[in-house]
């Protein structure tokens, strides 16, 4: 698949090949709608996939490994180190910092972070983001994302019902500096927000599968630039995914319609559709399902795009059978590497690039996993 030079050539979001030495960097992050309170959440729809969190037969409470065959190393990816992370059990992001990375999840019902080495152990106390009072009387959270601008972070998180999105302003050490209610009782979805910066501004996208999205963005003390916004794509598309600024244009990174073939969808800087408005990245085989391509980074020495996607064979079920891959493309989207990373039953997968190493993270709804893998240019 060919994409224009010009663009690759200025790559904004979280796509930076290296921390530099003043933490300036940025990331990835994803979510997966549950739908209701972690119970018995299994449809499939051909313009989307639900799952649930913690009802997964598959889950043997074993904490040892995530079973997955041994894979031969190269010729880009290869295995380091994995780590299950106690005290927790979905919605894992990642935030490269000088000496490891941010690691956000969700406690006790609530969004909090701390912050680990690159030998995938923790450095210092967990600390609470969002607070009983940020959603109305009932609702409990369901999503996050978050990413860092210049010396704060910004987590959107959505609560359970689809109805209630807020925006949270932190410093680097997580204490609170400012929270914006973005939507509070409506009926626009907004489970699985992609959060993304253009242009310097901190933005939402969010809404359901299907052909329409909304959007929203806020300056660095979360003053709204604008009123929220409705978009109408030009074919449906999921909700879950990953959306960045590459250039003069955003890109977001998702399942096609029928969540087979990983796909970008172009807009302007003014989410406005471009054309050729879908570009396949990788296509499905024996109609596969390929979707939830929650991790993008890009290397620009390597020239080289990382993406962390759920993966399963056709007839299968999302909440059981899915499964985190690791694929390896070039400038261009040619496929050079894949890796197996779980067992049946993971998803939500995120991805950090740090130097010439990947942090991954996924989960179950029960056990939340960290790998480590670095990587090599292709000989």
């Amino acid at each position: 698949m060919m994409f224009p030079l010009l663009i690759l050539s200025s790559l904004i979001g979280c796509i930076a090949c290296a921390p530099p030495e003043d933490d300036d960097q940025v990331i990835d992050t994803a979510y997966l709608d549950t739908g209701t309170t972690d119970t018995d959440d299994t449809t499939v729809t051909e313009t989307g996939t639900d799952t649930q969190d913690t009802n997964n037969p598959n889950d043997t409470g074993d904490t040892n490994d995530t079973d997955v065959p041994v894979q031969e190393d190269g010729p880009v990816l290869f295995f380091e180190d994995e780590a299950q992370v106690g005290g927790t059990n979905m919605w894992a992001n990642l935030w490269p910092t000088s000496d490891g990375f941010l690691f956000s999840t969700m406690q006790n019902e609530q969004v909090a972070f701390r912050n680990y080495n690159m030998d995938l152990q923790p450095t210092s106390q967990l600390k609470l983001v969002t607070e009983l009072g940020d959603f109305p009387p009932g609702i409990v959270m369901s999503d996050h994302e978050f990413l860092r601008l210049n010396n704060a972070l910004f987590f959107v998180a959505s609560g359970f019902g689809d109805e209630d999105l807020v925006l949270i302003k932190t410093d680097l050490q997580g204490n609170r500096l400012g929270m914006l209610t973005v939507q509070e009782g409506l009926s626009i979805p907004c489970n699985d927000p992609h959060l993304l910066l253009i242009e310097g501004k901190v933005c939402i996208r969010w809404g359901t599968s299907g052909p329409t999205k909304s959007i929203q963005c806020f300056d660095e003390q979360l003053s709204p630039l604008e009123s929220a916004f409705e978009i109408t794509l030009p074919e449906p598309l999921p909700q879950l995914g990953y959306s960045l600024q590459v250039g003069s244009e955003i890109w977001s990174f998702t399942g096609d319609a029928p969540q087979r073939d990983l796909i970008i969808s172009r807009y302007d800087l003014n989410w406005n559709p471009l054309e050729p408005f879908v570009n396949v990245i990788l296509e499905s085989e024996n109609s596969n399902w390929n979707w939830f391509p929650g991790g993008v980074a890009f290397h620009e020495e390597l020239n080289m795009w990382f993406i962390a996607y759920t993966h399963m064979q056709d007839g299968q079920e999302a909440n059981f059978d899915s499964i985190v891959k690791l694929a390896a493309f070039d400038r261009e989207f040619n496929l050079l590497d894949s890796k197996t990373l779980s067992s049946k039953g993971y998803t939500r997968p995120n991805l950090a690039l740090i130097d010439d190493q990947l942090i991954i993270s996924y989960d179950n709804g029960n056990l939340v996993w960290l790998e480590k893998w670095s990587i090599q240019s292709v000989q």
